[in-house]
């Protein structure tokens, strides 16, 4: 051990001990020998006299080393005495390391810890005797004349060591047993704010309140400032004994602002474990060892381990384990998209970035990983993406069917112009019979694909669902045949839709004709109806959903049911699970579009093995049903009136001038909206309906119509098309008032809708 350095001050009351001897352990500059022992009387520091004297530096070594004779037990009686008395003398014969020897008397002073447990004597030589040679009365005045030096070099290491304590940045206090202060520095003034005079007579626990009274145990006491204020602390007393009175220095370091960052950095750690307990985000950290040092409450929730199963063991298979190894192996930060395995065997879609954490000296101690669930992220977005091939689809199935209907207007106009002229038993009759049965074949599956692109020609009205699955309920049962049971489920508090009756009816056919597919040993299909309130939860995952109120119809079977990846096709057009010849694949295709069309949606579970379960919801309106009274059958009638035909379809355009030149009927055809413009202004006498196609080359039929107003005010317009453009129709839904010629038509349908745009009987409109 190394004897304790205690450092004073001078401005002292009377009665304090000389400083010198409180330091004396410490000088090395005495003209006398002095040795410092600890309590096995091993040599710790030997001043240079003692050096000089013994003959060599005895560091290390005991003092027994040194002596004549075995002086062990009474070293042991010296040491009790001077802890007792405060000193005591040695008198012993000194072997030297050069051979010399010669007879001593040592000053033994103790020094004791806070425990008053001895921890080393300070040995003083205070008399040196040849062997044989007397004390002379010039020896014994010698010795006093050394006294008197060694008393000056205690006064000049006094002086220095004040020095040193003033300048001390730690405040320096040296109490009595009683915790009286009895010494001071500069330092003690700064950190408690009272004057040296002031404290000096103070209790020392007016400046430690937490001080009781003895010797302050190493440790930290809440420290008290003259201004009131608070100060950490760091204490650290040692004692000493003077006399038979037991003294102590301390020294006392202002950790205040240490105190003060560690707080902070303690606060600092408890947000940021807050914030780690709190964020969605699943936060996992491993050590060097590999092990979990950090599993958050949003790991939990997203793996379904919970942190005292995980913490200080590996990480779970499958759960990101892989990559915080790869991040502290690179020592850089990776971030990947993966599928994670979670602790009830099901799986989990996740972005994880992973870093690698730094140890003492940069060394890597470990890796962290942000991981975010991105399950339902996945999900919409397979969504997103079959919403727009879905869409892609079914601009591609408007267009075709717009043109195909086009062709089939033609087909059907003059194969019935060829039917008028044939002979009814003739075999020429019977073939158009059959090539008017395949154009009509025709014109449903283009009504299927308008419906799946949402562009299907609609007459919506406000209905009561209930009645319209009532009332195909028996076509229903004839259809599924006596093997399949049709069950209906009908809420009788239903709420309004606004939508096509015709619709309606096709999707519960359609969906009922799919369930009796799926069912070839027979079965049971459900057919249920209600209404329901679509909230936020419900729309956050889907796409394209409101939140409201809507009807829903359910359709289920208890049939063979599907697979995931089969239910991710069963809207496209044409794809089908049917064998050859079964089936077009348009049926759920045209529900999808019907719904959509409707601002609504369509949601399917099934299982393989389980049957399937087709939801459709509608949006409900706070209007009641309307009932439409039956009204007479139309009568047909030709006309004489003056028609302006416009449809840039050459053959289309002929056929329909014939159908209305044979109905009495004079027309006028333009190729284009200029030329439609530039015959009905050249045209002398009156024109009384405007029979145009929606879309033409250079402008539409609605921008015609609005032209042609300007100067012919009283002309009636009939727009015709194989699909409504959206000048005169909103998502497929005509405009109030809007007359409108579905193609294809027959020539029947055209003389009837001819004859009610023109306002019924006959009769020539005059024009102002």
């Amino acid at each position: 051990m190394q004897p304790r350095e205690i450092i004073s001050k001078g401005t002292e009351p009377a009665g304090c001990p000389q400083t010198g001897e409180i330091f004396q352990s410490l000088i090395e500059g005495f003209p006398e020998a002095i040795l410092v022992v600890d309590a096995d009387f091993r040599i710790l520091i030997g001043s240079g006299k003692a050096q000089q004297l013994l003959g060599a530096d005895p560091a290390g070594k005991n003092i027994s080393n040194y002596l004549e004779i075995d002086y062990s037990e009474r070293l042991q009686q010296v040491a009790a005495k001077s802890i007792v008395e405060g000193s005591a003398r040695l008198e012993g014969l000194i072997l030297c390391a050069n051979g010399a020897r010669f007879q001593s008397i040592w000053r033994v002073s103790p020094i004791s810890g806070s425990n008053k447990e001895l921890q080393a004597l300070v040995l003083r030589l205070e008399e040196k005797r040849e062997l044989g040679q007397p004390e002379p009365e010039l020896a014994s005045f010698a010795r006093k004349v050394s006294n008197l030096w060694v008393e000056e070099a205690l006064i000049e290491s006094e002086h220095r060591y004040r020095i040193v304590a003033e300048t001390a940045i730690d405040a320096i206090i040296t109490i009595d047993e009683g915790g009286q202060v009895l010494f001071v520095n500069r330092s003690a003034e700064r950190v408690f704010g009272y004057s040296a005079p002031d404290m000096l007579g103070f209790n020392l626990s007016l400046l430690l309140p937490g001080y009781a009274q003895g010797i302050p145990e190493g440790r930290e006491f809440m420290g008290r400032h003259k201004d009131g204020r608070e100060i950490y602390l760091e204490v650290s007393f040692g004692a000493f004994t003077q006399g038979s009175r037991i003294l102590a220095t301390g020294v006392l370091r202002d950790v205040s602002g240490r105190r003060r960052a560690e707080e902070e950095l303690r606060n600092a750690n408890e947000t940021l474990r807050a914030l780690i307990e709190a964020t969605p985000l699943a936060i996992v950290a491993i050590d060097a060892e590999q092990n979990v040092s950090k599993w958050n409450s949003a790991a939990e929730k997203m793996f379904g381990w919970s942190e005292s199963e995980v913490l200080g063991h590996r990480l779970p298979p499958d759960s990101s384990d892989w990559l915080l190894r790869e991040a502290a192996g690179r020592c850089e930060s990776i971030t990947k998209e993966t599928t994670r395995r979670k602790k009830d065997g099901s799986f989990v879609e996740v972005t994880i970035s992973a870093g690698p954490l730094a140890g003492p000296g940069g060394a890597t101690a470990g890796a962290v990983a942000v991981i975010t669930d991105i399950t339902e992220r996945k999900r919409l977005e397979q969504q997103l993406q079959q919403a727009q091939k879905m869409d892609a689809v079914g601009r591609l199935a408007g267009g075709v069917a717009h043109d195909f209907n086009n062709l089939l207007t033609v087909i059907t106009g003059y194969d019935e112009m060829l039917l008028n002229g044939l002979a009814e038993n003739s075999r020429a009759h019977g073939y158009a019979l059959e090539i008017l049965g395949a154009a009509e074949k025709a014109c449903a599956l283009t009504k299927q694909l308008l419906a799946f692109s949402r562009h299907e020609v609609t007459h919506p009205a406000l209905l009561d669902i209930n009645p319209v699955v009532s009332g195909v309920s028996n076509m229903l049962r004839r259809l599924i045949g006596e093997d399949v049971e049709l069950v209906l489920l009908l809420n009788p508090t239903m709420a309004t839709v606004r939508a096509d009756p015709g619709q309606i009816e096709q999707i519960v056919i359609n969906l009922v004709v799919n369930a009796r597919d799926a069912m070839p040993g027979g079965g049971r299909v459900t057919i249920e109806t209600g209404v329901a309130e679509l909230g936020e939860d419900y729309t956050q995952k889907h796409l394209d959903v409101k939140p409201g109120r809507y009807v829903c119809i359910s359709v289920t079977d208890t049939g063979q049911g599907m697979a995931q990846t089969t239910q991710t096709h069963i809207f496209e057009p044409f794809f089908t699970t049917k064998s050859m010849g079964k089936g077009t694949g348009l049926g759920l295709s045209t529900i999808y579009g019907i719904v959509k069309q409707n601002n609504g949606n369509i949601w399917v579970y099934s299982e393989p093995g389980k049957g399937s379960t087709f939801k459709i919801y509608l949006p409900a309106v706070d209007e009641q049903p309307q009932v439409s009274p039956a009204g007479a059958a139309a009568v047909l009638q030709k006309g004489s009136e003056t028609i302006l035909l416009v449809e840039d379809e050459s053959g289309l355009r002929e056929m329909v001038q014939e159908l209305l030149e044979r109905q009495g009927y004079t027309v006028l055809p333009a190729a284009s909206s200029h030329e439609a413009i530039r015959i009905c202004g050249s045209y002398p006498g009156p024109v009384h309906l405007l029979l145009t196609d929606v879309v033409l080359p250079t402008s539409s039929g609605h921008e015609l119509a609005r032209r042609l107003l300007h100067f012919r005010r009283h002309i009636r317009v009939l727009f015709m098309s194989g699909y409504p453009a959206e000048t005169i129709m909103q998502r497929g839904v005509l405009e109030p008032g809007a007359a409108f010629l579905e193609k294809p038509f027959t020539p029947e349908v055209l003389a009837r809708k001819v004859r009610e745009a023109l306002g019924g009987a006959m009769g020539a409109t005059q024009e102002s």
